[in-house]
């Protein structure tokens, strides 16, 4: 196995998604719990914290119960799919491509990260694309996959790698818009041991996740990125 495998199961969509102006509907594609199946056995060999959820009653039941306690806001089932509200806003993602001296939208994602970890959650699969920001409000959504049965400490860490490696596959200074993000999300020292360890994967696999988790970056480059921004979590909040 390898990063092409990862892509490979990542490029085979497990959800159909439909968006318009109050809704958006995802629906298990048939078939898809087979590939997760699959890609969680990858994860656990890498060594990863999540997992996706091959049961379409356990996706549905995490992303509802997920949805409801972060916003109040409540998501019906329908067939295969759920429906919940649009939530208003753009992406983190696209907000930083367009332009990408952008940094209140960083800072007020980093508060959004900091409110979810402090309400004890995590949220397994934490990317650019995951944060949807309105102003001065930031909210996650796309519950898929979840951390399970570890400590809080190491979810919370794992939840700022996954955001340090999608902002890796950015054009100019990741570890300025990472910089910004932590101002957001205040102290995180007790982080910095955490995120430590998960940053230096073991074996080939482990390895071959977190470059795929940074959209292929080489380990040169990872490697870096990687130093930055620990030290970054190390100095927060001073």
């Amino acid at each position: 196995m390898s990063d092409l495998f990862v892509r490979a199961v990542s490029a085979v969509r497990v959800n159909r998604v439909m968006i318009d102006t109050r809704e958006v509907r995802k629906e298990r594609r048939l078939g898809a719990g087979l590939v997760i199946a699959a890609g969680n056995v990858y994860f656990r060999l890498a060594g990863a914290l999540f997992r996706m959820f091959p049961s379409l009653s356990a996706w549905v039941a995490h992303e509802t119960d997920m949805f409801h306690r972060l916003h109040g806001l409540s998501v019906r089932r329908d067939g295969r799919a759920i429906v919940m509200p649009r939530l208003p806003g753009r992406d983190l993602l696209a907000i930083v491509q367009d332009d990408p001296e952008a940094t209140g939208p960083l800072e007020v994602a980093g508060r959004a990260v900091r409110a979810l970890h402090q309400a004890g959650l995590s949220h397994g699969d934490l990317n650019l694309g995951n944060l949807i920001v309105d102003g001065g409000v930031a909210r996650a959504i796309d519950f898929d996959a979840a951390h399970l049965g570890h400590p809080l400490l190491l979810r919370c860490a794992d939840d700022l790698l996954g955001l340090v490696l999608d902002l890796a596959r950015l054009d100019g200074d990741t570890e300025r818009r990472l910089a910004h993000l932590l101002a957001g999300y205040g102290a995180a020292t007790h982080l910095a041991p955490a995120f430590r360890v998960l940053s230096q994967p073991r074996g080939f696999l482990g390895r071959s996740l977190l470059r795929a988790r940074a959209h292929g970056a080489t380990e040169l480059q990872l490697g870096h990125h990687l130093d930055g921004a620990a030290t970054l979590l190390e100095t927060s909040g001073r």
